[in-house]
């Protein structure tokens, strides 16, 4: 019986990776070390709002979210960060990036870099690219810059 739900748990997450990403979708790729199997991948926005930004969920298993808080000196955040470690004041994460505040850029728009948790703490990575995952234009309700 335990295997039987395995299995279909496993065949749902396959179903799942195989669906084309949904507009506003993004990847990230290109992160290095222990943090790089929860921050690389396709995040697909949800349909939350968190501080007036989209909220992601990242296609797969282990439900990771990526999502804006504040940083923990001030200004925002964009957080990869495990479900249990969502929401607007939480900085626990597998890794971040600043969010230009008076633009309010999404994921695929930050130009600052990504940093990661590594072994050997949180570390720059210019290594990492973020690229919209959709062809779909980016659904106008999700732009910051609308609401």
């Amino acid at each position: 019986l335990v295997s039987a739900k395995l299995l279909d748990e496993e065949a749902a997450q396959k179903r799942e990776m195989e669906k084309p990403p949904v507009a506003g979708s993004f990847t990230i790729a290109g992160a290095e070390g222990s943090s790089a199997g929860s921050v690389n991948g396709t995040f697909e926005p949800i349909g939350e709002m968190q501080l007036g930004l989209p909220v992601y969920r990242k296609k797969g298993p282990g439900n990771l979210f990526c999502e804006a808080a504040k940083g923990a000196k001030g200004g925002l955040r964009w957080y990869v960060k495990p479900e249990k470690n969502r929401g607007p004041e939480s900085t626990i994460c597998f890794g971040y990036c600043a969010v230009d505040e008076d633009a309010k850029k999404l994921p695929q728009d930050i130009t600052t870099g990504w940093t990661v948790n590594t072994k050997d703490g949180f570390k720059m990575q210019s290594s990492i690219t973020v690229k919209l995952a959709s062809s779909e234009p980016v659904p106008e309700s999700m732009n910051p810059m609308h609401s």
